[in-house]
């Protein structure tokens, strides 16, 4: 868990991102994919995207200072350096001194260059949408131990600095971006979640920024990125991407999941279309749409317009089918209890998940690192000498951690939490151990926690 010397080093990277801001305030201001055939019909939205410059607000000073020093790459280094994310002050001042430093920048010029960014170069739609997409799933750190959570924000440019972003925020952001750049856009809200919906090519397309990471989406056959809808009607789609791989990462360093839970989850098949759920939460799902998007927006308040219900546009979701699906925990990282080497052998031994039905493990064994790893040891104090990257999380870590591990020497299925694997030449050897279990067979899911990552020598 985080300790006092993380709080310091926290302390510091927000003072260094508030400089950023700072400088600005002074003159006014990777993709997995699952894989199924594609309904019959798609359903049409109303309008297509617009020009992105038929509504642009002028820039300003403040504008421009602001996205001279803009750079997206540094936002994405402070959102996944999830150590970094522990912050001891007042939050509220803290964003009433961001407002004050960011006074005069115009967030709708500024979302519509972020936009031409994510984007340039991109030729289709759907190429654009994961380029978005990746951008806010790694931009948002979903930790309700973040004191920022409990304060409702939605404007842009406060969300770039902080981070802390749940469903509802990372959706609505996606649909600003959009928006900014002249699509049509909507949120989907499943009451418990919400996920974000964009209009192009005659149809309307999914984006959830909150459960998953590292550009995971699910894609159809023909390779378009499907509406809520459509895939209500191939639900197990959705439980073949891993959900909430990050949450599991900042876990180690004492963050907390929604309603202050542990980093178990489940299978998110349910959290969109389960008929017994929606059963006990009637009205929902339900499609919100903004009745307007401002042509400039210079100091707008938090909400940015999204928390007054005289702007939104409420519709039933009946398209959407509702399905008999029960909650399925999702197998969390497994717990290292011991390591030793033999002859051409590696032996280990991992501690069951209490909390959900672990089918079998499989183990990868490389010649290389993994190259992540969490922010502590998951296992014995013995097991421990074995971990492969005591330096723990880095921001340059977060592509690779929604990766397969490399197994060029070895991969091993083993159906008992004591594996053996045998047959290796003597050397050194980076080993993962992932969980599995048999609804996440059924589906086709590859991915699951894996735990640390070990380095053996093998005599």
């Amino acid at each position: 868990m985080a300790g006092a010397s993380s709080r310091a080093k926290a302390g510091k990277r927000w003072t260094c991102i508030l400089a950023l801001v700072v400088v600005v305030g002074g003159c006014g201001g990777s993709a997995a994919s699952s894989s199924a055939s594609a309904p019959s019909s798609r359903s049409a939205p109303t309008s297509e995207p617009a020009s992105a410059g038929s509504s642009a607000a002028a820039s300003n000073s403040a504008t421009t200072s602001y996205l001279a020093v803009l750079n997206l790459d540094q936002l994405l280094a402070h959102s996944a350096a999830y150590e970094g994310q522990r912050f001891s002050g007042d939050p509220t001042a803290y964003v009433d001194q961001l407002r004050e430093t960011l006074r005069g920048v115009d967030r709708v010029v500024v979302l519509r260059a972020v936009f031409k960014r994510l984007t340039a170069g991109l030729q289709s739609e759907t190429e654009k949408e994961h380029a978005v997409l990746g951008f806010v799933q790694e931009l948002s750190v979903h930790d309700f131990s973040s004191p920022f959570m409990s304060i409702p924000i939605f404007d842009p440019l406060i969300l770039f600095q902080i981070g802390a972003m749940d469903c509802q925020r990372a959706s609505r952001l996606i649909v600003d971006l959009y928006a900014s750049a002249g699509y049509q856009g909507r949120i989907v809200d499943f009451y418990g979640h919400a996920v974000a919906e964009i209009s192009y090519d005659g149809g309307w397309h999914y984006a959830d920024a909150d459960m998953f990471g590292g550009g995971d989406i699910v894609s159809f056959a023909d390779g378009h990125i499907p509406s809520v809808a459509e895939l209500s009607r191939q639900y197990q789609l959705l439980d073949r991407l891993p959900v909430y791989l990050e949450n599991v990462v900042q876990a180690t360093y004492g963050s907390t999941g929604k309603n202050g839970a542990a980093a178990t989850w489940t299978y998110p098949s349910s959290a969109y279309f389960s008929a017994p759920y929606f059963a006990g939460n009637p009205g929902y799902p339900v499609y919100l749409t903004r009745k307007a998007f401002p042509a400039t927006a210079a100091d707008p308040s938090l909400d940015f317009g999204w928390t007054d219900p005289s702007q939104l546009e409420r519709a039933p979701a009946s398209d959407i089918v509702l399905s008999d699906i029960s909650s399925r925990v999702s197998p969390n990282a497994p717990s290292i209890d011991a390591v030793t080497t033999t002859a051409g052998t590696i032996h280990i031994s991992v501690a069951p998940d209490p909390a959900a039905t672990v089918s079998g493990y499989r183990v990868f064994v490389s010649s290389t690192s993994r190259g992540w790893d969490y922010g502590e040891f998951l296992g014995s104090s013995a097991a421990k000498s074995d971990w492969a990257n005591p330096s723990g999380w880095t921001a340059a870590m977060y592509g690779r951690l929604f990766q397969i591990p490399p197994s060029d020497v070895a991969k091993v299925d083993s159906n008992v939490p004591d594996i053996t694997v045998s047959g290796l030449r003597p050397g050194n050897y980076f080993v993962s151990v992932m969980p599995r279990d048999s609804y996440g067979d059924t589906v086709g899911r590859e991915l699951f926690p894996s735990s640390n990552e070990l380095k053996v020598t093998v005599s």
